[in-house]
């Protein structure tokens, strides 16, 4: 989270919490903590503001350049970063080596190799093969809410975390 943004509703910065922490620390985690196992947010966390950034300044003219962002709040934010730095934990045991992208200890070099060694192993064994890259616009919004629920359960993650 960058310094001096209030990017939600509220208007609480980052600071504000770091200040304030020592008074409110131990209701703020057993408030969260009460959010998180009852996997459900008040209202005021859920809502947000949202508004358009520019994924190309120098080139803003056309529609296709700019994306929608929701501004949440920064308890909401500070939640959703105490998650991922728990899932981070464990995330390099449950997805597939060849999955590279935001996973600690891995990097897209992973994967160079991986064609390399792919390439020299068809050609050492006179093999036709052919290799396919496919990237899929907006994948995030196109996978699937149930089979995100169904990994979760494959994967024997708590209940709690797949409401979330």
């Amino acid at each position: 989270m960058s310094n001096f943004k209030t990017p939600g509703l509220d208007g609480l910065p980052k600071e504000f919490y770091a200040f304030a922490f020592k008074y409110i620390g131990k209701a703020f985690v057993r408030f969260l903590n009460r959010c998180f196992c009852e996997g459900l947010l008040p209202p005021s966390q859920r809502q947000g503001l949202i508004t358009l950034i520019c994924k190309d300044p120098a080139n803003g003219d056309t529609l296709k350049k700019w994306r929608p962002i929701s501004l949440l709040n920064t308890d909401y934010n500070i939640l959703s970063k105490v998650l991922t730095l728990r899932l981070r934990k464990i995330i390099g045991e449950i997805i597939h080596p060849d999955q590279t992208c935001s996973i600690p200890g891995r990097t897209i070099q992973d994967n160079v190799h991986l064609i390399r060694n792919l390439v020299e192993y068809t050609n050492d064994k006179n093999m036709p093969a052919a290799i396919i890259s496919l990237d899929q616009s907006k994948a995030f919004d196109r996978i699937s809410h149930e089979y995100i629920s169904m990994c979760c359960v494959t994967l024997d993650l708590s209940p709690i975390l797949n409401n979330w």
